[in-house]
């Protein structure tokens, strides 16, 4: 990651920019770290927690994880939209953040591109479920390909129905199946439409073939 300057906790007025601090205080604290000794190790205790807890902590573990990625994107899209890239001369928001936190340049792409089409009224049903836990990125960007992908013709109505749709089936599958549940979104909403327009792409394949 690159160094940053960091703005102390106690200073920071917007609640985003200080829990990103915060939650670095009480990670320190939970690991048995002193921030203010370079040598200082992590150690952690877990050996007492029982299996119950264990599966608890997992599970609470998972979940802050999805909810921190869903306001990791509002905060990627909002630099991209103040143009955070120019102050460092890099060429984009997904090259700047490519360089900051040494992600790979195609991660990054999709971490901007999944913000960008998250900040907005457009995938609202997403956006919530990934703040809230209910789903993580990896499934949250399997809805949005799989809404985006509907055909031009479907109304912002049935794209509604069928986000909401899709981000409750979501919650109980992981993002393969998903996936291919997604291919199958525009028949759960209109059947007979779907049907005309697989059997149009059918065709289209055979006069290829």
């Amino acid at each position: 990651m690159e160094a940053i300057e960091r703005t102390p906790v106690s200073e920071r007025s917007n609640l985003a920019h200080w829990f990103a601090g915060r939650v670095h205080q009480v990670l320190d604290e939970v690991m048995g770290i002193d921030p203010t000794d370079p040598a200082s190790t992590p150690v952690v205790c877990v050996a007492s927690l029982s299996p119950a807890q264990a599966a608890e902590t997992l599970l609470e573990l998972a979940k802050a994880r999805a909810r921190i990625e869903g306001l990791e994107a509002m905060v990627l899209g909002h630099a991209d939209s103040v143009d955070v890239a120019a102050e460092s001369g890099a060429t984009s928001t997904a090259a700047w953040y490519a360089h900051a936190t040494q992600t790979t340049r195609g991660d990054a792409n999709r971490a901007v591109k999944l913000a960008k089409r998250l900040d907005g009224p457009d995938h609202e049903a997403t956006g919530t479920a990934l703040l809230t836990g209910a789903v993580d990125a990896d499934r949250a960007r399997v809805v949005v390909d799989a809404v985006d992908a509907l055909p031009s013709y479907v109304g912002p109505e049935d794209r509604q129905h069928a986000e909401a749709h899709l981000v409750k089936e979501a919650t109980r599958h992981n993002s393969k199946d998903l996936h291919r549940l997604g291919k199958h979104l525009h028949h759960v909403i209109d059947p007979d439409a779907a049907d005309t327009e697989l059997a149009k792409r059918l065709d289209a394949e055979e006069r290829d073939a």
